[in-house]
């Protein structure tokens, strides 16, 4: 018989070597065994999507969890923000999703504003630091050098 414990386990490990295309395949098998993937085993994928830079699936994937009534936590939010990279538009229109949801953590910023950073959106990186969506926030140190880096690859 398959256990969900060992299948969930199994998604962790090839996660955590970057193998996402084994992690994927773990995930599926729990739907083929008429299990219900439970949002660690989701997360864990996306995870292994972000690890490997494939921003595409990660988003798919996040998706297609409201599709399935899995709902994702600020972790999923987390991850799918660290897979876009650098797609700015992209991390504001997730960022608008979570806030519906969950208050955002240091991490979320982090990931947004490293986005807006590579992105050469400094003022974009600004008005989120300024935002009413952070007051709750103190920007931590990493948060504020994402700020500025954003601001210095702009200038030059």
């Amino acid at each position: 018989p398959i256990c969900i414990t060992t299948l969930v386990s199994a998604t962790g490990a090839v996660g955590q070597a970057s193998r996402w295309e084994a992690s994927l395949a773990v995930l599926q098998r729990l739907g083929s065994a008429d299990l219900v993937a439970d949002l660690i085993a989701y997360n864990t994928v996306v995870r292994s999507y972000s690890r490997a830079s494939l921003w595409s699936l990660a988003s798919a994937l996040f998706a297609s969890m409201r599709v399935i009534s899995q709902t994702p936590d600020l972790i999923t939010f987390s991850l799918t923000l660290s897979a876009l990279e650098g797609r700015w538009q992209m991390t504001t229109h997730l960022l608008e999703a979570l806030q519906v949801e969950f208050v955002p953590d240091n991490a979320v910023l982090g990931s947004v504003l490293g986005a807006c950073g590579q992105a050469g959106r400094w003022e974009h990186a600004l008005e989120l630091i300024d935002g009413m969506c952070f007051k709750s926030l103190q920007a931590d140190t990493m948060s504020q050098n994402l700020a500025i880096s954003a601001t210095e690859e702009k200038e030059q």
